[in-house]
């Protein structure tokens, strides 16, 4: 019995929901804080006193980190375990966003929001991953959405056709 059938017994059948909206607000949160930061930038050189190539470094190195750690999200939910992974992410993520809330240069600031996408490179995958498992493809709600219904392929196609050729993409231009 996988520990989502053990979940599923405890809790009932509003278990995949409570982890859904769990799983939502986790990866709204590393969204929101991966693009916010560009609305800041303005306003942290004026309070640091530094250059717009500094200040770009706190959006960097926030995606750079998020890019390296991805990987580590499938080691860590095989190592750890899904929901200490998850904890331990978000834990380092709310940990980086403290440290940046109280840094005192753009030094600690950098170095927060790398903390931060750190975590979050671990909690995006892990979300789809968690998701996944508690709505798994072989359950019937899956097929019944993603079933082929005939002949939709070819009318896509047909109807992507006679839209493009009746539109002239030069008068779009504005």
């Amino acid at each position: 019995m996988s520990q989502i059938d053990r979940y599923f017994e405890r809790y009932g059948p509003a278990y995949k929901w409570w982890a859904t909206g769990t799983i939502m607000i986790a990866t709204i949160s590393v969204v929101l804080s991966t693009t916010i930061v560009n609305v800041a930038i303005p306003a942290v050189m004026g309070a640091f006193g530094i250059s717009a190539v500094q200040a770009q470094w706190i959006s960097t190195g926030f995606l750079a980190a998020m890019t390296a750690t991805m990987l580590l999200a499938d080691w860590a939910n095989r190592a750890f375990g899904m929901r200490l992974t998850m904890n331990a992410a978000m834990g380092i993520f709310l940990g980086g966003s403290i440290l940046g809330g109280l840094a005192p240069n753009e030094t600690v600031l950098t170095l927060a929001r790398v903390v931060q996408g750190a975590a979050a490179g671990i909690v995006q995958p892990l979300a789809m991953i968690m998701l996944f498992r508690v709505f798994p493809p072989a359950s019937s709600s899956y097929r019944r959405s993603w079933r082929r219904k005939p002949g939709t392929g070819s009318q896509t196609a047909f109807s992507s056709r006679v839209i493009s050729s009746q539109i002239q993409w030069a008068s779009a231009r504005v």
